[in-house]
């Protein structure tokens, strides 16, 4: 074996996260670093990978010619038997025909990915069941969440999975599924508790306690209001999930009687909400605080 191999397969992981990560010019640079590395030493599946990521960096950047040359060269280098690098490839080669297909051709290029995925790769059948969810309607993509749940716990990819927890919950709370979001956003929150960042925590647990008041489960929603609160407090990130907290928890106060509590959380929430343009960033949030300021005579 070369003993290079193992420093050519991190340099992989590290390029990968700052691909997921956002960060697509250094993503960029690292894989035609590793192209590079992979023509001089004969890896022809690392080639195949680091082209196939390369056209979904170009594809980002809107330059399909320049992805489809990658993308092409990625399956020329394509080794026999490489399930891991045809993953690759077949997932950048689904994401470039979703740049000018729609419709039925689309959906059969998905589920053609997904049926490959689903014998060879869970890890790509998750990437390919949550493309095909987010390309559904309502109904069809719960189906489809629940089976990116299912692979990507397969593949112990636990903060997806957290995230497609997230998903598929308001998914369902868009359909008045309301019990079985609450579920699904408590999965979310038992993740984020572990693996999440916190944005991710505020969010899943303001959205526990959103449902929870909802459903009039108000001893729940009063505990997970305030623990999403007491979280975002902590971070100039979560301003907007700290206003939309407070607003809720006031509205479980007033339903305990305690219109005093309901209004100064109320307050401070209209006056996070104007500092951060809420009615920009969240316009039906902002116009229910409204409505319920003046239910409360603010």
């Amino acid at each position: 074996m070369d003993p290079l191999v193992p420093i050519r397969r991190r340099a992989l992981e590290e390029a990968d996260a700052a691909f997921f990560a956002g960060w697509l010019p250094r993503a960029r640079t690292m894989y035609e670093h590793l192209v590079d590395q992979a023509l001089a030493a004969g890896d022809h599946g690392l080639e195949a990978t680091s082209r196939s990521m390369l056209a979904r960096c170009l594809l980002r950047r809107r330059d399909p010619e320049a992805a489809s040359i990658q993308l092409d060269r990625a399956r020329a280098a394509l080794p026999e038997e490489d399930r891991v690098a045809e993953a690759r490839v077949r997932a950048a080669q689904v994401r470039f025909i979703a740049g000018s297909a729609t419709g039925p051709s689309l959906t059969n290029a998905m589920r053609e990915y997904y049926e490959w995925a689903a014998n060879h790769d869970e890890a790509a059948a998750l990437d390919a069941a949550t493309l095909l969810a987010d390309h559904s309607e309502a109904d069809e993509r719960v189906d489809w969440y629940r089976r990116a749940i299912d692979h990507g716990r397969q593949a112990k990819q636990p903060v997806q999975v957290g995230g497609l927890c997230h998903a598929l919950a308001a998914t369902l709370e868009s359909l008045e599924r309301l019990p079985e979001a609450l579920d699904a956003y408590k999965s979310a929150l038992k993740l984020h508790e572990l693996h999440g960042d916190r944005r991710q925590l505020v969010a899943s647990r303001w959205a526990v306690g959103a449902i929870a008041a909802r459903l009039e489960d108000h001893v729940l929603a009063q505990e997970s209001l305030q623990a999403a609160v007491d979280e975002a407090s902590q971070s100039m990130e979560c301003e907007d999930l700290l206003a939309l907290a407070l607003a809720d928890l006031a509205g479980v106060h007033q339903e305990w009687g305690d219109d005093i509590e309901a209004r100064r959380l109320l307050l401070q929430a209209m006056a996070i909400g104007r500092e951060i343009a809420m009615s920009q960033r969240w316009p039906e949030r902002w116009t229910a605080m409204m409505e319920h300021a003046k239910r409360l005579e603010l």
